[in-house]
């Protein structure tokens, strides 16, 4: 990264916030799709293009033209989520995204990110671990600013101790979280 122009960080890196208040800055969801490219200097017709494909992508042609404040959390999340991708980044970084959405919104917005990551790297930080279970291929442990176990999930999960009993039939993230951490995130 340090090789990078800021530019280059911009079109290769995308962000989405946990709180999507935090970063929606125009006031019509076509625009916030635009937003990003807009900055980057890019031709109008390319913008259009992208904007299409990532309204239509994301499924949010039926509210394309609606102001920002009328969307629910979930709808602003995606929209934010729909915003970076537009840019096309190499490396997306989420933090907490699925914070705060009811389930269907937090399976919705898992599945997109699950797609996303075919083609990109994808950094999520959260703190529900069932969101990454079925999608993530390595999964990195970290409390206090150290990492407490990293892997696949098959892995972490096989690695617990033998003694332990899951509270469900079988063992799953949540207990390799659980083991490592502790139930109230401090150690």
């Amino acid at each position: 990264l340090s090789e990078l122009t800021q530019r280059q960080e911009c079109r290769s890196i995308g962000f989405v916030q946990q709180s999507p208040e935090n970063q929606l800055v125009t006031d019509k969801v076509w625009h916030e799709l635009a937003f990003g490219l807009e900055s980057l200097g890019m031709k109008n017709s390319e913008i259009r293009r992208r904007v299409a494909e990532t309204a239509s992508f994301f499924g949010i042609e039926q509210y394309f033209e609606n102001d920002v404040a009328t969307l629910s959390g979930g709808q602003k999340q995606l929209l934010n989520l729909a915003s970076v991708m537009a840019m096309q980044p190499d490396v997306l970084i989420l933090d907490e995204p699925t914070a705060g959405l009811d389930p269907k919104e937090r399976v919705r917005l898992r599945n997109y990110i699950f797609e996303l990551s075919k083609n990109r790297i994808v950094l999520l930080a959260t703190h529900i671990v069932s969101d990454i279970e079925a999608i993530a291929n390595d999964v990195v442990l970290m409390s206090s600013g150290r990492i407490k176990a990293s892997g696949s999930p098959k892995k972490l999960i096989d690695s617990l101790p033998g003694n332990l009993t899951p509270v469900t039939d079988r063992f799953t993230l949540e207990d390799v979280y659980l083991y490592h951490i502790g139930d109230d995130g401090h150690e």
